[in-house]
């Protein structure tokens, strides 16, 4: 491995050390690309990089499989932040990714429950107890005004109007 990369890692070594394998891991990638087009890393252009990242998009990995949006974009956030670092030690003199915008992958939407989770899920509190008839009430407000959690935090009882108990 480069000395750069090397001097990155040990200034890097405040992160966890699944961390640090993470960015050992992008820049070795990032090695053997530059080995195999014949270019050394510090005289990556904007263009050399961008190549790199359609490699990450389209070319399988060693299970041959092709990486995740996430694994595309921790590895080019692991790049980024590595030649800010040469930039700011005086390894090279401009940052091929100076102006890079990386936005936040789509995450996929998560499962929902099936019809009978969901009535198993409101039968659960004991209407028989009081905590049961108010937990019985706060799943229903829940569930029929499709409240997320923050949302749910922040409800008060002034809130709840009648019409919505219908």
């Amino acid at each position: 491995m480069s000395p750069a990369f090397q001097g990155y890692l040990k200034a890097m070594s405040h992160l966890s050390s699944s961390s640090l394998e993470c960015h050992e891991l992008w820049l070795s990638h990032l090695e053997a690309y530059c080995q195999k087009q014949g270019l050394q890393w510090g005289s990556c252009r904007a263009q050399d990089l961008e190549r790199f990242h359609q490699v990450l998009l389209w070319q399988p990995n060693r299970l041959g499989k092709l990486y995740s949006s996430n694994s595309v974009d921790q590895a080019l956030r692991v790049l980024r932040n590595f030649y800010r670092w040469a930039h700011r030690v005086q390894l090279i003199h401009s940052d091929p990714m100076k102006g890079w915008v990386l936005a936040q992958p789509l995450q996929p939407d998560q499962p929902l429950l099936a019809h009978e989770q969901i009535l198993a899920l409101l039968n659960l509190p004991n209407l028989n107890q009081p905590q049961g008839i108010r937990d019985q009430l706060f799943l229903e407000l829940v569930y029929g005004l499709m409240l997320f959690l923050p949302k749910c935090r922040a409800l008060r009882l002034d809130q709840v109007h009648a019409d919505h108990l219908e």
